[in-house]
């Protein structure tokens, strides 16, 4: 008798459930298509399925509402900010914070004061932001595309680290979009670089430069130097290349084989046999006890590119020997540095390495220049000077600044930069 109940009860349940369905979606030929068991269960099923759909939809329309009213309450309640808030519109790569060391920071910066942000809504409307900084590096996800609205007095920054042949934003939609320019170019509105050199005297900042002045100092090495000659005796090995890309635009690895046939080199990382953990303090540990040389070649020619590689070399006891398309004389002092393009070819090159190998004397005053300067990375604390500098240019002259516009930004960045064409032979 209970069996018979339940069975009754569950099919008066599956009958509404049905009822429900054929009112809300379809309807039905027979009432005796309703009770059929397997029919009235997958009719059942969907109907479920379309009220928990349905509900779901109710409570996220409802929830979307509230947080949007509880923003702008929030909003509204908040002091208003002291200084000009930017925006990090998308990541630089992985990093959402761009270095830094929050998601909304407050620089403390000389001369101005502005507060940078990775949250949009961060300030009630997008039109608020003083200014927008877009990574250009690669395409604009469908989730950062570009802003519905902006302001007559925005301004947007153009932010690259990546050199023309390895940047995939597609620029043509982009024609008088920008106002300032954030990269590695010195020519750029604000210059984006690894490392600063300074002065140890006054702290003054000498390079990067469009036109460095170097002080007129001796190369030469002096009895003064005498633990760093102790040093570079104990040096056993010639040449080191760390390297992780091997088939890169400047053709960087056929030089290192061109290379190897006349001095050893050694090759660390993806590209060679040995290896040593990125990051690793024992790295340059290596560099300093064993190596005279390390290549820092870089994987594109392009107009002013030096990655942080060549500044790494610079702060080891280790003289590098450089491969790029930039002018070194605008990045680091003269005679602190081998460029390969002053050679022939690649046995011009290997022919000086063993020639400064086998005289310490005349290899020692690669080093004069560590009396009078410094290299350190580009912060004052996480990459801040660039962002101080940028601080600083949306806070002068804000009409001057908003009415500047790259009409092509694309030409900017890519025509005639870059070569393939090396001029040392290989």
């Amino acid at each position: 008798i209970k069996l018979k109940k339940k069975k009754k009860h569950y099919s008066y349940l599956c009958a509404t459930y049905v009822y429900i369905y054929k009112v809300g979606v379809m309807s039905f030929s027979t009432s005796k298509q309703m009770y059929s068991n397997t029919r009235c269960l997958k009719l059942a099923l969907r109907a479920t399925i379309c009220i928990i759909f349905l509900l779901t939809l109710i409570i996220l329309v409802i929830f979307t509402r509230n947080n949007a009213r509880n923003t702008a309450l929030r909003m509204s309640r908040q002091p208003a900010p002291q200084g000009s808030v930017i925006l990090f519109w998308n990541g630089f790569f992985q990093d959402k914070r761009w270095t830094l060391p929050a998601d909304t920071f407050h620089a403390q910066c000389p001369r101005a004061n502005c507060i940078f942000t990775n949250q949009h809504d961060f300030l009630p409307s997008i039109v608020d932001y003083a200014a927008i900084v877009f990574h250009t590096a690669r395409k604009f996800t469908l989730f950062y595309g570009t802003p519905p609205q902006r302001a007559p007095n925005q301004t947007y920054v153009f932010a690259q680290l990546e050199s023309p042949t390895h940047t995939w934003h597609n620029f043509q939609a982009e024609s008088n979009f920008y106002n300032l320019t954030l990269s590695y170019r010195l020519d750029s509105d604000v210059v984006w670089s690894y490392n600063v050199v300074r002065t140890i005297a006054t702290r003054q900042i000498i390079a990067p430069a469009l036109d460095p002045i170097w002080p007129a100092v001796e190369v030469a090495w002096t009895q003064n130097d005498a633990d760093l000659l102790l040093l570079i005796e104990g040096k056993r090995k010639m040449v080191a290349w760390f390297a992780s890309n091997c088939k890169v635009a400047s053709r960087r690895e056929r030089l290192v084989k061109a290379l190897q046939t006349h001095v050893q080199v050694d090759v660390y990382g993806k590209c060679g046999t040995l290896r040593c953990e990125r990051f690793n303090s024992s790295c340059d540990e290596l560099l300093d006890k064993d190596y005279k040389f390390y290549l820092s070649f870089e994987n594109s020619l392009c107009k002013d590119y030096v990655t942080e590689k060549f500044f790494n070399a610079l702060q080891r006891h280790i003289v590098p020997v450089v491969y790029g398309g930039a002018n070194y004389t605008r990045f680091a002092p003269p005679h602190s540095y081998i460029d390969a393009q002053d050679f022939k070819n690649a046995s011009s090159l290997a022919e000086y390495l063993n020639y400064l190998s086998e005289h310490p004397y005349q290899y020692a005053k690669y080093f004069w220049w560590r009396r009078y300067y410094r290299v350190e990375a580009n912060d004052g604390g996480l990459h801040m000077l660039p962002y101080c500098e940028l601080c600083e240019r949306i806070h002068s002259k804000p009409t001057v600044r908003r009415t500047q516009v790259y009409e092509d930004i694309n030409a900017f960045w890519t025509d005639k930069v870059c070569t393939k064409k090396a001029r040392i032979d290989f």
